[in-house]
């Protein structure tokens, strides 16, 4: 057991855990942000800066899942302080993951050289598109998701669940179109892996919702 005033240790080393995993989901987002740009621009050093900060995160992610383990060895946290620590490092892990996509994304878009809209409108006229909407509904979820890590907002909480639909629906838009568009033309050699794109912009946003 531990005294009321040693508890203060506790919530003061808890806060600066929180601050880690902000800055990482901060660093998550900024992966994404530079992989979707990637895509579009024919420069190859902003998808290497993408991939070189996603091994930040998932280093930043294995220091703050030690850091959390260690301060339930030593505290024994129950009830709210516990369901805290463990959110901290859920927190973490999707952070790290939602890196990962951004990765995969700037794998894709090095191998494209910036040619995704070229090779998405070679495909549909609309491809691009429904590319472009799917990039920003999952980079608002991303920015609704880091506000969440912080606010624990309900409200907020229930409306990016209620915008995931969206995000799932223009998913299903954009890989219909390019599965019809390759169905009718097999013989196209399309140079855009663009269902993997898409599940790697849809499994974006899992920054976990507030409790």
């Amino acid at each position: 057991m531990h005294e009321s005033g040693e508890w203060k240790a506790f919530f003061d080393e808890a806060a600066r855990l929180a601050e880690e995993v902000t800055e990482l989901c901060i660093l998550a987002i900024e992966v994404f942000k530079n992989a979707v740009a990637a895509l579009f621009e024919s420069e190859p050093d902003i998808a290497h800066s993408a991939m070189q900060t996603a091994e930040e995160c998932t280093a930043s992610a294995r220091h703050i899942h030690h850091n959390a383990v260690g301060m339930l060895v030593r505290w024994t946290p129950i009830g709210d302080n516990l369901r805290r620590i463990v959110d901290l490092q859920r927190a973490a892990s999707e952070g790290a993951r939602i890196s990962d996509y951004g990765k995969r994304l700037a794998e894709h878009a090095r191998a494209l050289g910036g040619t995704a809209e070229h090779e998405l409108a070679a495909v549909h006229k609309q491809a691009p598109d429904l590319l472009v909407q799917l990039i920003r509904q999952v980079y608002v979820a991303l920015r609704g998701c880091l506000v969440l890590t912080s606010t624990h907002d309900r409200v907020l909480a229930a409306r990016l669940i209620a915008e995931d639909a969206q995000l799932k629906h223009l998913h299903q838009m954009l890989t219909a179109t390019i599965e019809r568009a390759i169905a009718s033309q097999p013989q196209r050699q399309i140079g855009l892996s663009v269902v993997a794109i898409c599940e790697d912009c849809l499994n974006a946003p899992r920054i976990p919702r507030a409790q």
